[in-house]
């Protein structure tokens, strides 16, 4: 029996994904301590580069649970948002072009590599399909102090409604 419920461990094997992110691995960044799931709320203190995945503020609409059945399919968008320093110059966003484009990378390795036995992040073809957009990069402005990146991701699952922890 799993202690967490089906979509916390997702995240977490999200996270161990987004973690691949190293100069180890020929990235630009090591992201391997600056992942974070569920927060919103960064200061000057945290470490940058960082990136954080949320549930994103939009629903969208998955298929009934079967009434004589308990697995439903549902697409869970999430929002995978990066911070850097600004570049000094006249060309602040280039860094988190760059986080974004790895971002992009590291999900893209990984949905290629686990194509052939639908095993991706782990959950044994629970996640049946994966999709993101190109993201968008934007300046510091009033909403961060620091340039950041946005990307989009819709996870679709078929999930066990009876047991969340299946």
């Amino acid at each position: 029996m799993n202690t967490d419920p089906f979509r916390l461990r997702l995240l977490k094997n999200l996270t161990a994904v987004l973690q691949t992110i190293t100069v180890a691995n020929g990235y630009n960044f090591d992201l391997q301590d600056s992942i974070y799931r569920g927060r919103a709320v960064f200061g000057d203190g945290d470490p940058v580069p960082m990136v954080s995945i949320l549930d994103a503020v939009r629903t969208v609409d998955g298929l009934p649970v079967p009434p004589d059945g308990q697995i439903a399919k549902n697409i869970w968008p999430l929002l995978i948002q990066g911070w850097v320093d600004d570049e000094l110059g006249g060309n602040p966003t280039d860094p988190a072009h760059h986080l974004l484009a790895n971002v992009k990378r590291a999900l893209t390795l990984h949905k290629v590599e686990q194509a052939r036995n639908y095993n991706w992040f782990g959950m044994n073809g629970a996640v049946t399909a994966i999709r993101y957009n190109g993201g968008v990069v934007r300046p510091s402005e009033e909403v961060s102090g620091k340039s950041f990146f946005w990307l989009l991701l819709d996870l679709e699952l078929a999930e066990d409604m009876l047991n969340p922890y299946a």
